[in-house]
C-alpha cells in the first residue's frame, strides 16, 4: 500500500512580532500523522494566501520568499523519495529530521547489524569462532525477511524496535522456520538483543526494548555414550579416509574433554612429550 504524503505552509496569525509579522511553518503529513517546524521566515498575515500557502504580491522580496518555499517543497519530496528508495520507514518525523540534518539514517537495524557482522568477521579465529559469525549472519537474514514481510520495508529505524517488535519476531521465527526448536529461536532473539544493547550503549535509543523480555529455554537431556558404545565406534570399519579422520577427532574429544572448536585450533606446537 502506498503511503499518503502531503506538505503545507501556514502561519499563525495570532502570534505576531513587534513589526506585525508572523512566522511561516512547514507541516509534513504521512499517513495522517503530522510533524511541523518553523522555517525562520516571516510574512504579513494580510498578505498570506492560506489556500496556496504562499505570499501574495509581485515585489522582489515576495517573489524570492515564494521561490524559497518552492525549493523547500522540492527538497522535502526528494527526501521522501530517497527514504523509500533506501527502504527506510517514511514517517513525517523522519522526513523533517532529515531535512534539518538531525537524522542519522545509518541508525537502522540491519545497517547496524551489518557493521557488527563485518567487525566479527575481522576477528574470526581470534575472539570469535566461524560458527558465531555464521549464526549472526543467519539472524540478520531472518530479520531482513521479517521486516520485509511484516512492515513492508527493506530496513527499520532502531527506534522502532520495541517489545512488540521483539515478540512478533519471535513468533515469526516459530511460524516460518521448519524443524526449529525453542532454543534455536531463543538464540536468534538473543542475538538481536546484543545488537539492541549496542544501540542503547551508544545512545541511539533511549531505553532497552529487551528490559521486559525474558528468554525461554527448553531443558535438553543429552545422551552420554557408555564405554561399550564408544569402543564400538572406535572399532567400526568406515568406507572412507575422511570419515575415518572424523571418527578419530570425535574419539579424541571424548578422551580429552576438549570441544570441537578447541580441537580445531590445535597445532603440532601444542602437542609436547611430558614426563608421563
Amino acid at each position: 500500500m502506498r503511503d499518503s504524503f502531503s506538505t503545507l505552509f501556514y502561519i499563525r496569525g495570532s502570534r505576531l512580532d513587534k513589526n506585525g509579522m508572523s512566522l511561516i511553518y512547514l507541516r509534513v503529513t504521512v499517513n495522517g500523522k503530522r510533524s511541523e517546524m518553523s522555517l525562520q521566515r516571516k510574512a504579513r498575515p494580510e498578505k498570506w494566501d492560506p489556500k496556496k500557502g504562499r505570499v501574495r504580491g509581485t515585489i522582489p522580496s515576495t517573489l524570492e520568499l515564494n521561490r524559497f518555499l518552492d525549493r523547500i517543497v522540492s527538497r522535502v519530496y526528494q527526501i521522501q523519495g530517497e527514504l523509500i528508495s533506501d527502504g527506510i520507514p517514511n514517517t513525517s518525523e523522519m522526513v523533517l529530521n532529515t531535512f534539518q540534518g538531525k537524522s542519522d539514517r545509518s541508525k537502522t537495524l540491519l545497517s547496524i547489524y551489518g557493521d557488527h557482522n563485518d567487525e566479527i568477521l575481522e576477528l574470526v579465529g581470534r575472539e570469535f569462532s566461524s560458527g558465531a559469525y555464521q549464526r549472526h549472519l543467519r539472524t540478520a537474514r531472518h530479520l531482513k525477511t521479517f521486516i520485509k514481510k511484516e512492515y513492508g520495508y527493506g530496513d527499520i529505524s532502531v527506534k522502532k524496535v520495541d517489545l512488540k517488535f521483539i515478540n512478533r519476531f519471535e513468533h515469526f521465527l516459530r511460524r516460518t522456520l521448519k524443524n526449529c526448536g525453542q532454543n534455536t529461536v531463543t538464540k536468534y532473539v538473543t542475538n538481536l538483543k546484543k545488537i539492541m544493547r549496542i544501540c542503547y550503549a551508544n545512545g541511539w535509543i533511549s531505553k532497552d526494548p529487551f528490559y521486559h523480555w525474558k528468554a525461554k529455554w527448553k531443558k535438553v537431556e543429552h545422551d552420554i555414550l557408555n564405554e561399550r558404545e564408544l569402543k564400538s565406534i572406535m572399532e567400526k570399519d568406515l568406507p572412507s579416509k575422511r570419515l575415518d579422520q572424523v571418527r578419530d577427532i570425535f574419539v579424541f574429544c571424548c578422551f580429552t574433554g576438549l570441544s570441537y572448536i578447541d580441537v580445531q585450533k590445535l597445532s603440532k606446537d601444542h602437542i609436547v612429550l611430558a614426563m608421563d
